[in-house]
This record gives structure tokens, C-alpha cells and sequence, in this order.
């Protein structure tokens, strides 16, 4: 279901009578809004039809709203609540009314976690890298990566909100690299998203400070390395999205490969391309 451009899921209030579909709650709009942008813009690029074009900026803008409701620069919203849609609904992470005048009686669900931050950044990524045609629409979506990215950046790696660090905001040493906080193979996966998210604001800014971030995290403190084993789970610890997010960061990761190869990094892409191997069989 497309509402102000983001796309949801739909629940039916009579099983299998498809006229019965209602708007349902959705933790990740903005993950699942940024797969739909991928999908039209890779139609775009295949078939050059504008419509594909259109739907895919249309969705991109639908991402912005999540962002600009929260009142907080680059803290994305994982749902909203129109004013003209009555109660929200009931909602895992609660409901906050927009801070924003011109979101007035809006409401958005916060404790984001790091799957809209991997949706955002994927999806902004490919508007910056496939769909924008000028420099100032380019802009627009750097804007935005570097906004998120350096919002967590500035909160020592951590996602913050309005009540403070979300429960799945953490990418700071102190949680990856200690065990007891993740399973095995969940620190690849922490470590690997906030790596790619480093490479590409640094190469969509031009900012320093995401490149020594990143050297930083992926040297001094190895993240690199526990890109080896990522995905090395226990067998009850295997989750479908967990692979999404995987494959998402892998994505933008390579998307950025030249960062590494200009700055004497192209080592750690053959760590990662090993990774993505291994992880796929």
C-alpha cells in the first residue's frame, strides 16, 4: 500500500477477501519503502521507462517524511500516523507526536533500530548513485546520508531519539567487541553496516571525518575482521532479516570500493569479498 510515498503492508480484515485490506501497523517502513525504491530504479536502469523513474523519486520522498517528522536531523521515524487516519494504532515501540509545526497532529514510532537505518542509507545511496540526473537532486539524498551517518558519528556511534539511544542503535566498540551483548556472527554484521555507512558518506561529502572514522572502527578496533565470520550463528540463531540486513550492507560496502582502493584500503576489500563468498554458499 503506497501512502505519501511509503510503502506498507496490508492487513485484510476478511481472510481472502481482498477488498477488505486496511493499513496495518509497520515497524520498518522506511526498510521496506527503500527495497521498493531499489527495485524500480534497477527497472529504470533496465528499461529507461520513466514511470519507474517517477515512483522511485516519489518513494524517495516518502523516506524524506520519516526523517523530517521527528524533529531530530537524520533520526528517521519507523512509522507515521497521519492526522486525518484517527488513533494510531497499537505499535511495538509506542507512538510520538511530531515536535514539527508542520506536522501537526502527526504522530511517528520511534526506538528506531538498524534496519531503517540500512533501508535509509541503501536507498538513499541509490537515489545519489542511479536515479538523481542533477547535481542539486545528487545533494539532496547526500544531504541525507550525511545527516544519519553523522548523527550516530557524533553520538559515538550510537542512534539516538527522543528518549535516548534506541534499544538496536548500537555500532560503538564497547558494544560490538563485547561478547556478551551479541551472538556469534552479529558482530560482522554491526560492524560491517557502519563501516559501509562511513565509506559512503565520506565518498558522497567528501568529508574527512567519515574516512578517519572508518579507519578508526575497521583498524583500531577491528571491525574489518569480524567481517570473516559473518553470519556464524547458532543454529537457534538464524533470522531472515538478519540476512536482509547482511546483504544490504554488503551492497553498499562494494558500492564504495573506491574509497578503499585510492586510500590504500583495497586489503580490506578482499576481506569482504571473501566474506560475501563464504556467506552465500
Amino acid at each position: 500500500h503506497n501512502k505519501w510515498g511509503l510503502h506498507y503492508y496490508c492487513c485484510l480484515k476478511e481472510y481472502g477477501n481482498l477488498s477488505s485490506w486496511y493499513r496495518c501497523g509497520d515497524d520498518n517502513a522506511g526498510l521496506n519503502t527503500a527495497k521498493y525504491i531499489a527495485g524500480e530504479i534497477f527497472r529504470y536502469l533496465e528499461t529507461g521507462e520513466e514511470e519507474a523513474h517517477t515512483r522511485a523519486w516519489e518513494a524517495f520522498h516518502g523516506m524524506q517524511l520519516l526523517v523530517n517528522i521527528t524533529g531530530i536531523p537524520g533520526f528517521m521515524a519507523r512509522n507515521v500516523w497521519g492526522p486525518n487516519e484517527g488513533k494510531p494504532p497499537p505499535a511495538s515501540w509506542g507512538w510520538d507526536p511530531s515536535p514539527v509545526p508542520k506536522y501537526k497532529n502527526w504522530w511517528f514510532e520511534g526506538n528506531t533500530s538498524s534496519d531503517e537505518v540500512s533501508g535509509h542509507i541503501f536507498g538513499y545511496m541509490l537515489v545519489h548513485d542511479f536515479l538523481a540526473k542533477t547535481a542539486t537532486e545528487k545533494q539532496e539524498a547526500a544531504t541525507l546520508i550525511d545527516a544519519i551517518v553523522g548523527g550516530i558519528v557524533k553520538n559515538g556511534y550510537k542512534l539516538v531519539g527522543p528518549h535516548g539511544v534506541t534499544k538496536w542503535g548500537h555500532w560503538n566498540p564497547g558494544y560490538v567487541n563485547d561478547w556478551k551483548y551479541l551472538a556469534i556472527g552479529d558482530h560482522g554484521i554491526n560492524a560491517l553496516q557502519i563501516m559501509s555507512w562511513l565509506l559512503t558518506a565520506h565518498r558522497v561529502t567528501g568529508k574527512a571525518k567519515y574516512l578517519d572514522s572508518f579507519k578508526d572502527l575497521a583498524i583500531q578496533q577491528r571491525y574489518i575482521n569480524y567481517t570473516r565470520n559473518l553470519r556464524v550463528s547458532a543454529w537457534n540463531n538464524v533470522a531472515y532479516f538478519d540476512d536482509t540486513l547482511t546483504l544490504l550492507a554488503y551492497y553498499v560496502f562494494y558500492q564504495s570500493r573506491d574509497v578503499l582502493t585510492t586510500n590504500g584500503l583495497g586489503y580490506m576489500l578482499d576481506i569482504v569479498k571473501t566474506s560475501m563468498k563464504r556467506t552465500n554458499r
